[in-house]
């Protein structure tokens, strides 16, 4: 008997388990929550160790990784799919060490004229220790983004040059020792625009409502993160490109829209409608109509511990 094989085997099977019991809709695990508890992996390898290989050696290490699975199913069940998320969008504050100089032309609103020749746009949004929402549009302006704190403050540059599309970027920070927890950004975007968006985000919690914008290209690079997405119809190619870590990732786009999805994710279930079939290649899902659409949706994820559910309005 091989304590090593064992327990090894008892690990895959619990983790085989307790996805397919997701992906029936019988439980609902909170993967985020059990990932912050990895130390007791190391406990386990060491305990596989240190006991002697002999019987009672056996039944501790086999003992041992039973214990600690069931800590995981019972932390994975009995806690809500969000709490890892909400706990660190609560707790987390950024703390950096800035002069006064540092925050001049900052405020909690910021804001970019619309030149009235504008058809084409670039977004570039880094922002931490916030929840993101972007789903209102504006006319009078190209771009609005405003927090609901005076501790949270944002910074907009643009670079525009003639014939060139419009590149904006968008930053927030605190203040050292500000704690401006519980934050939301709002984002406004010209809806008669060809947007291009970059987010790049620590711990987020984004909810888009997109359906009313003309979106090119969209880019996440997030880590712990709960994406909520509403897409509208594709352009000549909508490319949707998703990098992240422990994540909850829903998306919903037309229910006639072209799409393509590609994942590749290590823990991970990835749930979608009978409109999609399942391609060659692992983690490849396509709608029948992609490959004779004009204009089409090409999805891409990279993901750690990832929840992705695709469905169709």
């Amino acid at each position: 008997m091989d304590a090593k094989r064992i327990t090894t085997g008892i690990i895959f099977l619990f983790i085989g388990i307790i996805l397919l019991l997701s992906k029936m809709d019988i439980i609902d695990f909170n993967w985020f929550e059990v990932f912050r508890y990895w130390p007791l992996l190391i406990i386990l390898v060491g305990v596989n160790i240190l006991v002697p290989k002999k019987d009672i050696g056996y039944i501790i290490s086999i003992g041992t990784t039973c214990v600690i699975l069931s800590i995981f199913t019972y932390i994975g069940i009995t806690t809500p799919n969000q709490s890892f998320l909400s706990r660190i969008m609560e707790n987390n504050h950024v703390d950096i060490d800035m002069d006064e100089e540092d925050f001049k032309g900052t405020s909690n609103f910021v804001s970019s004229k619309n030149s009235g020749n504008t058809t084409h746009a670039t977004a570039n949004i880094d922002l931490g220790a916030t929840q993101i929402k972007l789903k209102d549009t504006t006319e009078s302006n190209l771009f609005e983004a405003t927090n609901n704190s005076n501790k949270y403050f944002l910074s907009l540059n643009s670079d525009s040059k003639e014939g060139q599309p419009t590149t904006l970027n968008l930053s927030g920070k605190t203040k050292k020792g500000i704690n401006s927890k519980g934050n939301t950004t709002l984002i406004k975007l010209n809806k008669n625009i060809i947007w291009d968006l970059n987010l790049d985000v620590g711990a987020a919690d984004i909810q888009g409502d997109l359906s009313n914008f003309k979106l090119r290209n969209l880019t996440i690079d997030a880590g712990a993160s709960n994406l909520d997405l509403k897409l509208g119809y594709p352009q000549i190619n909508s490319n949707i490109n998703i990098d992240a870590g422990a994540s909850s990732i829903q998306i919903a786009i037309p229910r006639d829209a072209a799409c393509q999805i590609i994942t590749e994710m290590a823990l991970s279930s990835v749930n979608a409608d009978d409109s999609f079939i399942k391609g060659n290649e692992k983690g490849t899902l396509t709608s029948p109509n992609f490959d004779k659409a004009k204009n089409k949706f090409q999805i891409a994820i990279d993901g750690g511990i990832t929840s992705v559910s695709i469905t169709r309005y």
